[in-house]
């Protein structure tokens, strides 16, 4: 529920509604648009830890994360009239966190990403196989370096690395939230990890 501006639910557990659930969250929308305070806690209660997730890949400080939630939800209402029905309102939601991410961004959280030319795989280990003394610390360092390199891309090749890889998106889904077509959605999700490749040619050769 929506109260000074603020939600005051709290979902505690993550929801996928699946393709079935599009029907009914539409029907949340319209219930909302009527007066129906409840449908729009439905919604909150859906895809509260999905946007969790994705406000918690860009941004580092906890609080920053809560609050950008928080202001997804507040805006998602407030604009509640703006939502055509042309995505989904997953996607819709989305694409709202990622633009007040840009916002405020300060770092990524730092996970591995496929060096690979192949945008769908993921690899979660650095090359080689390191003895469990040695894992731990060269996990933190190649962590580091993954993150370090993330951040010298540019917007239009890491946002799309961020939602593919990290958030498991769809090329269609991706095109939606950023308001590009999927072709160009995979370009620079190649041309991304290409770079990625040469910002860390240093850390693989060490």
């Amino acid at each position: 529920m929506l109260a000074g501006g603020e939600l005051a639910v709290a979902p505690r557990r993550e929801i996928d509604p699946g393709s079935a659930g599009d029907a009914e969250e539409r029907r949340w929308v319209r219930a909302t648009l009527d007066g129906d305070r409840a449908a729009f806690d439905s919604l909150v209660e859906r895809h509260w830890w999905k946007i969790a997730s994705v406000v918690g890949r860009f941004l580092s400080d906890p609080n920053d994360v809560e609050d950008t939630v928080q202001e997804t939800f507040v805006r998602a209402y407030e604009h509640l009239r703006h939502f055509r029905g042309e995505a989904s309102v997953r996607t819709w939601l989305i694409r709202i966190a990622v633009n007040l991410c840009k916002a405020r961004l300060s770092e990524f959280w730092h996970r591995r990403v496929s060096l690979t030319d192949d945008p769908t795989a993921l690899d979660l280990q650095p090359s080689g196989a390191p003895a469990p003394a040695e894992a731990v610390l060269l996990q933190a360092e190649w962590e580091q370096a993954l993150g370090d390199a993330l951040k010298q891309l540019p917007d239009k090749l890491r946002l799309p690395i961020i939602l593919h890889f990290f958030e498991d998106l769809s090329g269609a889904e991706i095109a939606a939230v950023l308001g590009w077509n999927q072709s160009t959605v995979w370009t620079r999700i190649y041309a991304g990890c290409r770079q990625l490749r040469k910002n860390l040619t240093d850390y693989q050769n060490s």
